[in-house]
C-alpha cells in the first residue's frame, strides 16, 4: 500500500506484526524504558508515556519514503498501532489530537505492555537487538523457542506484547489519538513539528 504525504511524498506502509493488549502501553526511547523513568520529564517533555488503550488484537505498521534517502535507506516516517476493526474502517488519525509529547533520544522506539517495562531481560534486548532484527515483536520473557534466547526470538507459545522500531534519528514524538474512543483504539507515533 501507499499513499501521498502532505509534502506529495509517496510513503509505503509495512506491518511489522500483531500484538496483544490487555492494559496501558508505554512508548518511549529505549533508554527511557526502566521503570524509574515512569512520570520523569526534561523541561516540557516527557521521558516516556503511559496511555491506557483499547484491550484486543493490535497491527503495528511503519510508514517509509518510498524512495530511498542518500544513504539508500528508506527512513520511517511514522509509527500506526491500532485495533483490527479500526484499520478496517479507516480510522481519522489526521486529525487526531496529540495524547502525549515525548523525548526521544536514540532513534529506536520501544512499545509495549507497561506490566513488562520493569523485566530486566527486556530492557536489555531492545538496547541490544541487532539492527537487522529490527522492526520486530516484543514477547514477555520466560523459556524461549529455537536457538536464538531472548524476547526478539520469543517465548514458547506467547503472544508479542510490544514492539521495537529504528526511527533513526532524534528529536520529539507526538502521540496521536483519534478523538471519540476511550480509551484510544488507535494511536499514530510521528515527530511533532
Amino acid at each position: 500500500m501507499s499513499s501521498a504525504g502532505d509534502d506529495d511524498e509517496q510513503l509505503t506502509f509495512e506491518h511489522v506484526g500483531t500484538m496483544v493488549v490487555d492494559g496501558p502501553l508505554v512508548l518511549c526511547d529505549v533508554n527511557y524504558l526502566a521503570p524509574h523513568f515512569a512520570g520523569t520529564r526534561r523541561g516540557p517533555l516527557a521521558l516516556a508515556a503511559e496511555l491506557p488503550v483499547a484491550a484486543g488484537q493490535w497491527q503495528v505498521l511503519v510508514t517509509r519514503a518510498a524512495t530511498a534517502d542518500a544513504d539508500g535507506d528508506h527512513p520511517v516516517h511514522a509509527v500506526l498501532l491500532a485495533l483490527d476493526e479500526e484499520l478496517d474502517s479507516g480510522p481519522p488519525i489526521a486529525s487526531a489530537p496529540t495524547r502525549a509529547v515525548i523525548a526521544f533520544d536514540s532513534g529506536r522506539l520501544a512499545v509495549l505492555a507497561a506490566e513488562l517495562r520493569g523485566e530486566p531481560i527486556l530492557q536489555t534486548a531492545v538496547l541490544e537487538a541487532p539492527r537487522e532484527q529490527v522492526p520486530c515483536m516484543l514477547r514477555a520473557p520466560g523459556p524461549v523457542a529455537g536457538p536464538a534466547a531472548g524476547p526478539i526470538a520469543g517465548v514458547v507459545g506467547a503472544e508479542p506484547r510490544g514492539t521495537l522500531i529504528d526511527i533513526d534519528r532524534a528529536g520529539t514524538l507526538a502521540i496521536h489519538a483519534p478523538p471519540g474512543a476511550d480509551p484510544p483504539r488507535c494511536l499514530l507515533v510521528a515527530f511533532a513539528e
